[in-house]
C-alpha cells in the first residue's frame, strides 16, 4: 500500500467551488479504482455529479 496526497476541486456552480486535499492509501497497480471510489464519496458528500469533481494533482508520499 502506498500513500498519496490528492488535490481536488469541486465545481458547485458558475460562481465557484470547493478546493481541498486528501490523503489516500492504495495499491499503485489499482490506484485508478481507489481514485474512482474517492470521487464517488466526494460526490455523495457534496451532492454533486462526479463530472463536477476535478483531480488537480496526485503526489505519491514516501
Amino acid at each position: 500500500m502506498n500513500e498519496y496526497r490528492v488535490s481536488w476541486y469541486i465545481l458547485i456552480d458558475e460562481k465557484g467551488g470547493i478546493e481541498g486535499r486528501s490523503l489516500l492509501r492504495g495499491d499503485p497497480d489499482h490506484f485508478d479504482v481507489v481514485l474512482a471510489t474517492f470521487k464517488e464519496k466526494l460526490s455523495k458528500e457534496y451532492n454533486v455529479r462526479q463530472s463536477s469533481i476535478f483531480i488537480l494533482d496526485t503526489v505519491e508520499m514516501n
